[in-house]
């Protein structure tokens, strides 16, 4: 969201004339909390030609670049994720779309791919992060910014780089003159210098995260670092031939469910999910996510040292009833259902994990301690029906008797 209008009305209007490719007229239509934005347009414009009129609250399933030419959106209307390829067929139309949106306060509970604003612009190229620049974090400028910072610039420079057209002043003749120039309008950061031995570290670090990341489940090897955190199985441990697991099948909103299961560091799990939960996506929706790990924070953040990868979660698109996942590191299995789900409760199956101790509430001191025994996972749950703490098995073995007194 613009922090002030005051300071950055001028990026508004320069965003305006961007996205409506300059038109002399332009009918801008707007979802929910985005009025302000649109009125300001408005009034600041007024003088041009009366470029810009107020088209009202949009409707996503019946968008019209007839209608509307430009789209002025508040990025966490789920909405956006619900109707994203209207959208997107709305830009291929030749409309445009400026979006105001933040991610830290969603990123703390949910996976920042979710957020409605990456829905719709990841598969465009743009993605939006949980992250913010710090105040106070500058870099000095030497000389005015290049031409080609300019997005209708880089454009043209980019068609006639692609048509060969030597005169033109981007023209490069192969990839080394290109990195040249590149290399060339950048400044390294002064706080850690390229040759430092925290930014070594941090090359490494990165490195793992992509291959991580990367590569295919039947791949992946166990990270040498997982005995460490989170921490292993005992050794010997066998996966479940196939574990059958009740989900909702009912949404009212985005739904995060723990499957009481780990999958072991290296080793792939087959999820099985039923076909008519897949036919029963409503239109737009978000897809059904898996993903390994709770660790969703991201501590790249301030660190001069990492006692663990920074990024060690793995999210998995269910796009078939059968999704093979896996971890370097291990971790619990969630599940993510999208809202508007209408079905009853369902059943997957998983084959290739292991169970996880799970402590729910009215539980008694027997039933938890045979629990524990049939469960290997270094970490488990505590499940209450106000909220789910995931926490390692050490901490749970410490408790003898579940219920509260």
């Amino acid at each position: 969201m613009l922090s002030s209008l005051d300071t950055m009305g001028p990026l508004l209007k320069n965003a305006a004339a961007w996205a409506s490719s300059n038109a002399n007229k332009v009918a801008v239509g707007w979802n929910a909390h985005a009025e302000t934005l649109v009125d300001y347009l408005i009034s600041q414009t007024a003088f041009v030609s009366d470029r810009y009129t107020d088209a009202g609250e949009v409707k996503f399933n019946c968008l019209s670049v007839d209608q509307v030419q430009l789209l002025v959106l508040i990025g966490q209307d789920k909405a956006i994720g619900q109707y994203a390829a209207s959208i997107r067929n709305f830009i291929r139309a030749g409309g445009g779309v400026i979006i105001a949106a933040q991610a830290w306060y969603w990123s703390y509970t949910n996976p920042i791919a979710r957020h409605p604003n990456n829905i719709l612009t990841a598969p465009l190229g743009l993605v939006l992060t949980g992250d913010a620049f710090e105040s106070g974090f500058t870099f000095a400028i030497s000389a005015p910014p290049s031409q080609i910072s300019n997005a209708f610039v880089a454009v043209k420079c980019l068609e006639d780089s692609c048509l060969g057209k030597k005169a033109s002043a981007c023209y490069t003749e192969d990839q080394g003159q290109l990195a040249s120039m590149m290399r060339s309008m950048t400044r390294a950061a002064e706080f850690a210098p390229a040759t430092s031995a925290f930014m070594t570290r941090l090359a490494t670090v990165a490195a793992r995260t992509a291959w991580y990341k990367g590569l295919p489940p039947n791949q992946l090897p166990a990270a040498p670092d997982a005995k460490f955190f989170p921490e292993l199985p005992p050794a010997g441990t066998k996966a479940l031939d196939a574990a059958r697991v009740k989900i909702k099948g009912t949404t009212a909103d985005s739904y995060w469910q723990g499957l009481g299961l780990w999958a072991m560091a290296g080793q792939p799990v087959t999820v099985t999910i039923p076909q008519a939960l897949l036919r029963a996506l409503p239109v737009g929706s978000a897809p059904i996510t898996l993903h390994i790990g709770g660790w969703t924070d991201n501590i790249y953040k301030d660190r001069a040292e990492f006692t663990r990868l920074p990024e060690m979660v793995r999210f998995y698109t269910v796009s078939s009833a059968r999704t093979v996942i896996g971890s370097a590191f291990g971790g619990l299995i969630y599940i993510t259902l999208p809202e508007g789900l209408k079905l009853a409760d369902q059943t997957i199956t998983v084959t290739g994990a292991i169970k996880a101790p799970v402590m729910t509430e009215g539980m008694t001191a027997k039933q938890w301690a045979a629990v524990l025994a049939a469960s290997p996972a270094p970490w488990g749950e505590v499940v209450t029906s106000k909220l789910v703490i995931s926490t390692p098995r050490s901490s749970l073995a410490t408790v003898t008797d579940p219920v509260l007194k």
